[in-house]
């Protein structure tokens, strides 16, 4: 992944911008690639999505 990320940075603008989709389970160690590949600084947000339809855990 280090890799790949790295040849983006290359590709990209100034201006440009990369959205990564990524499970749950990888998001903090992509975080943590991102920030040293393109700084802290370039971190936006993260975008949550809806990953299932199940039963809520919260009573009521």
């Amino acid at each position: 992944m280090k890799s790949r990320l790295e040849v983006t940075k290359e590709l990209l603008t100034d201006t440009g911008s990369i959205w990564i989709s990524i499970s749950d389970k990888e998001m903090h160690y992509l975080k943590i690639l991102s920030d040293e590949i393109f700084g802290e600084g370039s971190f936006v947000g993260t975008l949550p999505r809806k990953t299932r339809d199940g039963k809520s855990d919260v009573p009521f």
